[in-house]
């Protein structure tokens, strides 16, 4: 193949490294484009190289500049709270009024489940077929 072809043609696994994604990935989707390919060192054409690419990577779209410019407000230097009113005296807080607090719930205790005591030995596998079972 010559540089020329190989100019508009790139190889997946450039490009699955370029995106970050699994080459196998990259494979299914250009099959989807309708594009022959087995193997991670097959090419593409580019065309079907860059919509791979808009899809895991979208391009931006540059943002619009903001045309309002916030301009604060310089104070004079010059004594800047003189002019200023007085702040009014807080308003007197009515006393809280008493809260009853509520009855403990009552709780009752659930039953303890009676568990059986009944002690399992263990017996060698020669006194085990010749001892009787219980029914």
């Amino acid at each position: 193949m010559s540089q020329a072809a190989n100019a508009n043609k790139v190889r997946i696994y450039d490009l699955a490294k370029e995106i970050r994604q699994d080459t196998k990935r990259i494979i299914e989707e250009a099959r989807r484009e309708g594009v022959d390919v087995s193997v991670p060192s097959n090419s593409i054409p580019k065309e079907v190289a860059e919509k791979i690419r808009n899809k895991y990577i979208p391009k931006k779209e540059p943002a619009a500049q903001r045309l309002i410019k916030v301009v604060k407000a310089v104070r004079p230097a010059t004594a800047p709270f003189e002019d200023a009113p007085a702040a009014p005296p807080p308003m007197p807080q009515p006393p809280p009024a008493e809260v009853k607090a509520a009855p403990p719930p009552v709780v009752t205790p659930e039953p303890t489940p009676v568990i059986s005591q009944r002690k399992l030995v263990r017996l060698p596998p020669a006194a085990r077929a010749t001892a009787p079972t219980e029914a």
